[in-house]
């Protein structure tokens, strides 16, 4: 016979409160150094996966005759945040961050949907299309 399940403790809201705070602060500083790394040397470990029928690679095969010719560089999401001006508009799609400028004046939905979602992370947005 199963036992009852009791009930949850209660949580100090201001324990939880710090702890969303503390959240929400790992979120907006970025990675750090270990993690850069620790993503660095699954990257290579990640080659052998991919290529599978949910990989980035299926889903988007235009992708795959683009390449970096260099080592790219990690942002943080305060370093995205502070792109939003037309000169420089950068965008987060999943946990990607692309220059738009290139596409300013040629996107199909124009330059100001674009512009509007300057310096966020859009990928929730990018979905519904």
């Amino acid at each position: 016979r199963m036992g009852e399940v009791g009930p949850e403790p209660k949580k100090d809201p201001n324990t939880e409160l710090l702890e969303q705070l503390r959240a929400e602060l790992r979120h907006l500083e970025g990675p750090s150094d270990e993690d850069v790394q620790a993503a660095k040397a699954a990257g290579g470990a990640m080659k052998a996966v991919e290529g599978g029928a949910g990989s980035e690679e299926a889903r988007f095969p235009k992708l795959k005759g683009i390449s970096a010719s260099r080592e790219l560089p990690f942002f943080t999401r305060a370093e995205v945040a502070k792109h939003t001006a037309g000169s420089e508009p950068y965008m987060i799609l999943h946990n990607k961050v692309y220059d738009l400028k290139p596409l300013l004046g040629s996107h199909p939905g124009g330059d100001e949907i674009l512009l509007s979602r300057a310096g966020t992370d859009a990928t929730k947005e990018f979905e519904l299309f």
